[in-house]
């Protein structure tokens, strides 16, 4: 008998083994199959939010863009407040370089007025592109060529070969896994101003239409940048908890703070849009708030479940309690550089206002009691309530999924 099981272990041995597939194969499918599902998740809901898409006023400006070719003439006048600084009138030559009149050379001008801060950029000189407002309408000859306004200068052109470094920095930098990262951005981004934003217009629930976003911008962003891995679904896993935890506190603290979401000029300006509806500002602050921390979230889950993946690799027999609680330890290190971040980040943005009110001799009372400061308030707090919860339930779900293995291992 023993002669017979040692030849039907040596006859096992000798069969071939059955053909897998290459690894690579299957995750090259799936990285192919993720971009085309996302690229049609954006279309589909474009197109949804469009049908909605209410009929919005037009207010189109005949911008034109020109270079400077030289300056005619500075002409002072006091300014009233300020002696030191006169305003001034900068008359120039300039040459056309979109619109109709293409080409052409025109006389326009530049007022510089420092009793209006809207009206006090930096003077033009020889060279630069600017953007002109042109008196003339569509299909009109050029017969008056001094009616011609300086409006902005035309910074897009340099915008542009920042963005382009930004990306051959990632691409140096990151190289497959960079390119990754530009693909799952540039997706988040269209996402936010083909879907998001015009479904806020067309009247479709906030709330949801937040989360759909901080769901794709996640899953995305996981899933090309490191693929269909443990990894990758316990980041997904407690980047989310983190995220949806974050909104119950951002709509208890609406609720709790009685904020109505005018915030500021640009608030006040959409709640006063000619819309069919009336948009919901509170619900607008509870996406400022999640879409602001979204990142810092999706940063922190990641560290922790990509630490405890490597871990687990390097010492495959620690247990669950045991990876969790290496898990915690590293949140803790991430706590006070991601903190600061946020906090970091909201003062930034708040600090013209701070300043504003504090030049004005705004009582302190006060200050602390206008909404616009709580809201920046509430986002920094939430922000970091938000990293606080998802550095405990991604450790959990981590230490989850990785110990698995381990028991199916043990099993065997």
């Amino acid at each position: 008998m023993n002669n017979s099981v040692s030849s039907d272990v040596s006859l096992s041995c000798l069969q071939p083994e059955p053909k897998r597939l290459p690894a690579g194969g299957s995750k090259r499918s799936l990285y192919i199959l993720t971009i085309i599902i996302s690229c049609l998740l954006l279309f589909s809901g474009h197109l949804l939010v469009m049908r909605n898409f209410p009929a919005l006023p037009e207010n189109r400006a005949n911008l034109i863009k020109a270079e400077i070719e030289k300056i005619i003439s500075v002409k002072e006048s006091p300014s009233g407040l300020n002696a030191e600084k006169p305003n001034l009138r900068i008359n120039f030559s300039a040459t056309l370089n979109s619109g109709e009149h293409q080409g052409n050379k025109v006389i326009g001008y530049q007022s510089i007025d420092f009793n209006n801060p809207a009206n006090s950029t930096a003077q033009v000189k020889a060279g630069d592109r600017v953007l002109l407002y042109e008196p003339h309408k569509s299909g009109e000859s050029l017969t008056n060529l001094s009616n011609y306004v300086f409006v902005e200068y035309d910074r897009s052109g340099k915008l542009l070969l920042l963005l382009g470094i930004f990306c051959a920095a990632i691409l140096l930098f990151g190289k497959v896994k960079g390119f990754n990262t530009l693909l799952s951005l540039i997706l988040t981004i269209l996402m936010i101003l083909l879907v998001f934003i015009p479904g806020i217009i067309a009247g479709y629930n906030i709330y949801l239409m937040t989360l759909l976003v901080c769901l794709y911008a996640t899953l995305s962003s996981y899933l090309l940048v490191i693929g269909y891995n443990a990894k990758a679904y316990a980041a997904v896993s407690g980047c989310l908890a983190g995220v949806i935890a974050a909104g119950f506190l951002a709509v208890i603290c609406n609720y709790w703070l009685k904020i109505s979401g005018i915030t500021g000029d640009e608030a006040i300006t959409l709640g006063n849009l000619p819309l069919p509806h009336k948009l919901d500002l509170q619900a607008l602050v509870f996406s400022m708030v999640l879409i602001g921390a979204l990142g810092a979230v999706m940063d922190v889950a990641m560290d922790i479940s990509s630490a405890l993946a490597q871990v687990k690799a390097q010492a495959p027999n620690l247990t669950l309690p045991e990876l969790y609680k290496i898990g915690i330890e590293i949140g803790q290190d991430l706590i006070s550089t991601l903190s600061n971040t946020l906090i970091m980040a909201y003062i930034g943005t708040a600090l013209l206002t701070i300043l504003v009110l504090s030049a004005s001799g705004m009582p302190w009372n006060f200050f602390f009691n206008r909404e616009h400061f709580a809201v920046e308030v509430i986002n920094g707090i939430i922000g970091t309530f938000a990293i606080l919860l998802t550095i405990p339930l991604t450790s959990f779900i981590s230490a989850c999924f990785y110990g698995q293995k381990t028991n199916k291992k043990h099993r065997r």
